[in-house]
Parts: C-alpha cells; sequence; structure tokens
C-alpha cells in the first residue's frame, strides 16, 4: 500500500488546527462560564461537590465534543460543557441510561455518561465499543470526587464470579461479533472494550497490587455488573478487552 506523504501531511496538520480551534473555543466558554458562575452563584452550589461526604455529584450538559481519535485516552478536554444540576451520587446506579465512562487519578474523579431515557450506552445498539459511545450518544457528563465513587461501588453487590465472562482479542478476530451473538441472545450484558481497563492496566504495572489498586479494579467490576432494571437476572457478564490490555495486565 502507497504512502502518500503529501497527503499524510495535510490530513495530519488539518487535525492538529481542528483540535486546537477547538481548545481555543472552549478555554474562552470555560472563562465566559466562570464569570457567569460567580454572578448567578452556580459556583457556590458546585462547592459541595468538593464535600466527600456529601455523596454529591455535578451534571454537566454536553455542548460538543472533538476528538480525532476515539482510541486515545479520554478527558473532560474533549467536551464543551456547561453546569446543569447538582445530583445525589446514587443517581449514576439508580438510572440504567448511565454508566462509567473513565476515571483519573491524577484529578480524583470519575466521570458517568447519561444517555437519553431507556437508552443503554453499553449496548451494541448505542456503538459497537463501549468508550465510543459516549461520544455520540451521552446528553451530559456527570462528574463526582473518586473517594465518592467508591463509597458508592462498597454499598453494590460483588458480581458472581460463575456469570463473569472475560473475552480476549488479538484484533480483527472476530470477537467483536462473539459478543453481539451474547447480546442477541437478551440474557447477557456485554461491555465492548471499556477503555478505562486500559488505564488500570498501566495503573497495576506502575504500582502493584497496592490496596489502591486492588480496591479500584474490584469497583470497577462492581459498577459495570451492578443491578439493572433493563435485565434484572442476567445469565452472565460479558467483558471484550482491548488487545493491549491484556498486555498491560
Amino acid at each position: 500500500m502507497a504512502v502518500h506523504l503529501g497527503a499524510s501531511f495535510v490530513l495530519i496538520f488539518g487535525t492538529f488546527v481542528q483540535k486546537a480551534i477547538f481548545l481555543f473555543i472552549r478555554l474562552v466558554f470555560i472563562l465566559l462560564q466562570g464569570i457567569w458562575w460567580q454572578l448567578n452563584g452556580t459556583s457556590q452550589r458546585i462547592k459541595v461537590i468538593r464535600d466527600v461526604t456529601a455523596l454529591k455529584a455535578q451534571a454537566l450538559k454536553v455542548v460538543t465534543w472533538c476528538k480525532p481519535d476515539l482510541a486515545m485516552p479520554h478527558s473532560l478536554r474533549d467536551f464543551i460543557l456547561c453546569h446543569d444540576e447538582i445530583l445525589d451520587a446514587d443517581y449514576v446506579i439508580q438510572h440504567d441510561n448511565v454508566s462509567l465512562y473513565f476515571y483519573d487519578t491524577d484529578r480524583n474523579i470519575a466521570v458517568f455518561g447519561e444517555g437519553r431515557p431507556g437508552q443503554l450506552l453499553w449496548h451494541s445498539d448505542a456503538c459497537s465499543f463501549y468508550s465510543h459511545g459516549f461520544f455520540y450518544h451521552a446528553t451530559r457528563l456527570i462528574v463526582m470526587d473518586l473517594q465518592v465513587f467508591h463509597q458508592i461501588c462498597s454499598r453494590l453487590p460483588d458480581p458472581d464470579d460463575n456469570k463473569l465472562i472475560l473475552l480476549g482479542n488479538s484484533g480483527r478476530c472476530g470477537s467483536t461479533l462473539v459478543l453481539q451473538l451474547f447480546e442477541q441472545t437478551e440474557r447477557f450484558v456485554t461491555f465492548s472494550e471499556p477503555r478505562f481497563f486500559s488505564d488500570y492496566g498501566f495503573l497495576y504495572k506502575e504500582k502493584g497490587l497496592c490496596p489502591e489498586v486492588l480496591q479500584l479494579g474490584r469497583h470497577l467490576m462492581k459498577m459495570l455488573c451492578r443491578p439493572i432494571n433493563a435485565m434484572p437476572n442476567p445469565e452472565g457478564y460479558l467483558i471484550k478487552f482491548e488487545a493491549m490490555q491484556y498486555s498491560c495486565e
């Protein structure tokens, strides 16, 4: 296959310019929004989420997003967001249309995506790949402190080991089709390549099996396999990992 250097340069440069313009617009939006928050009192109201004992989260409406490569690590910097409301953190486990999107140990936050009422963001109807569906279908992002995330997960039941199916793959091998076959039975909850397991793999390689890593891994699984109204008693939970997640873990 021939490589056209000129066309490749134009594509890469165009992508860089697109992202740079987006980040500039996002910066201006954040500055203006910050001024508005000071004037209307929103800045004071959102301070409650810093108190982890309050078990609160902030819901942010998705205005737009820009991410040229959806396979890259996810970040709030991919979005332009505006404040919607302060929620009880339990909201994320009470609504089937809310799913864990990513976590950030550097910023100490967990981020969830919320789809339309009745929409299952983890389902292949939303997108063939779990993490990509949040860009196309999430109407709000819900942000909470990572300690609050752990407190919520500690109250969730542990998934039954006999119901967990971990599906590996080597890329372009038909694993997505296998996952969708399980999904079509309507008896399995399936997750196609959640990106946050890659982040977890890197954290494990950095810190080993320390209490922080063990707790996070357990709580990620508990959040994924939490009870949902759409399928109250599934026969199993199938998680298809990205190929590189096996090399990390």
